[in-house]
C-alpha cells in the first residue's frame, strides 16, 4: 500500500487500471504516456507531424515519411520532464525519454526505430503498520521499429511494430491481486503522398498522411480476465510548404486524432456479468466499433477527434520559428494548450527547444511542458 492515500488514488488511475476519468464520459485507456509528442519540433507546432518533412522523429507521427528523406541516416535524443503535475510521490523524478532514429536500406526504403521511456517517479512503500518497506519506481517503455517503402514517385507506405512494457507497482497486492507488469505488441501502419510544384519562381510542396498507431493486444497488471485497452490512435495530416528563397521557407501543418477505443458505456451489460460491455471486445473489435459507438451519436463521435495547427519559419536553413495550438473536446478531456518554440542548426546537427502551457478549464496535469531535442543527420 502507499503512505499517502492521494498518491494511492492517483496511481490507480494512472497506473493500475489505466484509464482516464470517465467524468464527461472520456475515453478510458491504458499507458496515456504513448500518446505524449517526445520532440521539441512538433512540439513546437502543436503537436502537429504527421505529414510535415521527413526527419529524425518521424517513428511517433509517421514512419513512412521516412522514404522521403534524402539522408542517409539520422539520430535524434528527446527529453520531456514531467508531464504529469504532484501527485503525492516522494519525489517528482518524472520524465520521457525518446531515442530515434533511421537509415537508408535501399534506393526507395529505409529502415526506423526507436524507444521511449517514461518514469513516474519514486513512491514510498510501507506494511500494514506503517513501516516502510522502501521506495518503488514505476515506470513505461516502448520499442519500435518500422519498414517505409517509395511505392511510387509521390507516394510511400511503412509497416512496424511496438514492444510495450509497463511496471506499475509490482509486487504489491491490491483487493488481493498481486500486481505485475504488463507486456503488450502492437502494429503500426502509415501512409503519406508528397506533391512539389511550384507557385511562380517559389518552390513549394504538398504532403498528406495517415497513421494508424499502437493498434495491438490489451494490457494488464493482474491475472484479471478483463484487460485494458491500449491507446490505439487513428491520425490524419495535411501540411503545404512553401520556399521563398533559397534561404527562407514556410511550413504551415495539421492533424486530426480519433482514439481507436470504444466509448464507455457502464448502462450496456448484456450478458449479465456485472463487466460493461464495452470493456470486453477485443481490441480490434473496440477501434472498429469506436466510429458509431458513442451515446450522444454522431455530434458526440466529433467529439472525440481532437485537431492541432502549427506553423514553423525557416531563416537562411539555421533558425527555425515554430508555434502551434491543440484542442480536445471539453468532454472527452479538455487537452488544450499553446505552444512555441526555437530550433537551431549548423552543418549536420542541431538542437530544438519547445514549450507549451495549458489552457483547459479542468484542473490540468501541469502549468507548462518543455521539450528539448537534440540531433544529427547525414547525407
Amino acid at each position: 500500500m502507499k503512505k499517502n492515500t492521494f498518491s494511492l488514488i492517483c496511481l490507480a488511475l494512472l497506473c493500475l487500471t489505466g484509464r482516464l476519468s470517465a467524468q464527461y464520459n472520456a475515453l478510458q485507456y491504458t499507458l496515456p504516456s504513448l500518446r505524449v509528442a517526445p520532440d521539441a519540433a512538433s512540439g513546437a507546432m502543436g503537436d502537429v507531424g504527421i505529414a510535415t518533412d521527413a526527419y529524425h522523429n518521424s517513428m511517433h507521427y509517421n514512419p513512412s515519411k521516412l522514404a522521403f528523406s534524402e539522408r542517409k541516416w539520422g539520430l535524434a535524443g528527446s527529453f520531456v520532464p514531467r508531464w504529469i503535475g504532484d501527485i503525492g510521490l516522494v519525489n517528482q523524478h518524472q520524465y520521457l525519454a525518446w531515442l530515434s532514429g533511421f537509415v537508408r536500406a535501399g534506393k526507395k526504403s529505409f529502415l526506423g526505430f526507436s524507444h521511449r521511456q517514461y518514469a513516474f517517479g519514486d513512491y514510498e512503500v510501507v506494511d500494514e503498520n506503517g513501516g516502510s518497506l522502501g521506495t518503488g519506481r514505476d515506470n513505461e517503455s516502448q520499442t519500435s521499429i518500422a519498414f517505409a517503402y517509395r511505392i511510387a514517385k509521390h507516394f510511400a507506405a511503412s509497416l512496424g511494430g511496438s514492444f510495450i512494457y509497463a511496471s506499475h507497482a509490482s509486487g504489491q497486492v491490491v483487493q488481493g491481486n498481486e500486481i505485475k507488469p504488463g507486456i503488450a505488441g502492437a502494429a503500426n501502419l502509415s501512409l503519406t503522398y508528397k506533391a512539389p510544384f511550384s507557385i511562380g519562381r517559389q518552390k513549394s510542396a504538398f504532403t498528406a498522411g495517415l497513421a494508424i498507431r499502437d493498434l495491438g493486444s490489451k494490457i494488464t497488471y493482474t491475472n484479471a480476465a478483463n484487460k485494458e485497452y491500449l491507446p490505439a490512435n487513428l491520425g490524419i495530416g495535411l501540411a503545404w510548404q512553401i520556399e521563398f528563397n533559397p534561404n527562407h521557407s514556410l511550413t504551415v501543418g495539421s492533424d486530426v486524432n480519433k482514439l481507436l477505443v470504444p466509448t464507455p458505456r457502464p448502462d450496456i451489460d448484456n450478458n449479465g456479468d456485472f463487466i460493461p460491455d464495452y470493456r470486453q471486445k477485443s481490441a480490434l473489435s473496440g477501434a472498429l466499433s469506436s466510429f458509431g459507438d458513442a451515446p450522444g451519436g454522431f455530434s458526440e463521435e466529433l467529439k472525440e477527434i481532437n485537431w492541432a495547427a502549427g506553423v514553423e519559419y525557416s531563416m537562411f536553413r539555421i533558425v527555425a520559428l515554430r508555434a502551434g495550438y491543440f484542442k480536445e473536446s471539453y468532454s472527452k478531456g479538455d487537452r488544450n494548450w499553446y505552444s512555441l518554440g526555437l530550433g537551431g542548426k549548423y552543418k549536420n546537427a542541431g538542437i530544438d527547444v519547445s514549450l507549451c502551457s495549458w489552457l483547459g478549464t479542468k484542473p490540468r496535469l501541469v502549468e507548462q511542458v518543455w521539450r528539448a531535442t537534440v540531433w544529427c543527420q547525414f547525407e
